[in-house]
């Protein structure tokens, strides 16, 4: 990022918890806590594991840092999501080893045709697919579809992918995003299924 000016006001806030314990570059509390620095603002951490056994979720959502983050979502002008095809090889989630491939058929299996953050199923009717034993902490498809309702902009970032396609327009029409940066390839694919 090199940003034209400071924007000292702005506070960013990661959207799920840590992924591990090991630096990754795309961990949510470091890339919030980036952008914040690039901007001349401040960040805030999400203290909490990004998934969990879903018997902790609860407790964990009611430890008062985490509630206090949780309450910025509510305030939030601007989220920034990755948006993908559910794939048991490649995911994310899979790949840090959070969730096994058998998992990500299983919930393909129960109609998860996308996942946004990594974390966050859905299905054609842009509803929550759970993955049965764990609990995503984090802003989740509920809190975006908040955000898109009181007009706040949730950005997809999409690209350089057919399998991407089908749970963007899922995503686009069942307003879990309302905005989209992508490049032109596939800005005509989406259009070609309008």
């Amino acid at each position: 990022l090199r940003p034209p000016q400071s924007l000292p006001g702005v506070t960013v806030v990661p959207m799920v918890g840590v992924l591990a314990l090991e630096h990754n570059p795309f961990d949510a509390n470091l890339l919030a806590s980036a952008f914040a620095s690039k901007f001349g603002g401040r960040s805030f951490l999400l203290p909490a594991p990004a998934l969990v056994e879903r018997a902790l979720g609860e407790v964990i959502e009611a430890i008062p840092l985490v509630r206090r983050v949780k309450e910025l979502y509510e305030e939030a002008t601007v989220a920034i999501v990755p948006l993908a095809a559910p794939d048991p090889e490649r995911s994310t989630v899979v790949r840090m080893d959070l969730v096994s491939s058998d998992t990500v058929r299983n919930l393909v299996g129960r109609g998860a045709v996308g996942e946004i953050a990594s974390h966050w199923w859905f299905d054609r009717e842009g509803r929550t697919v759970e993955e049965p034993a764990r609990h995503a902490i984090g802003l989740g498809l509920d809190g975006l579809s908040r955000m898109v309702k009181r007009r706040a902009k949730v950005i997809a970032v999409v690209g350089a992918s057919r399998e991407r396609i089908a749970p963007l327009r899922v995503a686009l029409d069942h307003q879990l995003v309302n905005t989209l940066i992508t490049d032109d390839v596939t800005a005509k694919l989406l259009l070609s299924l309008a």
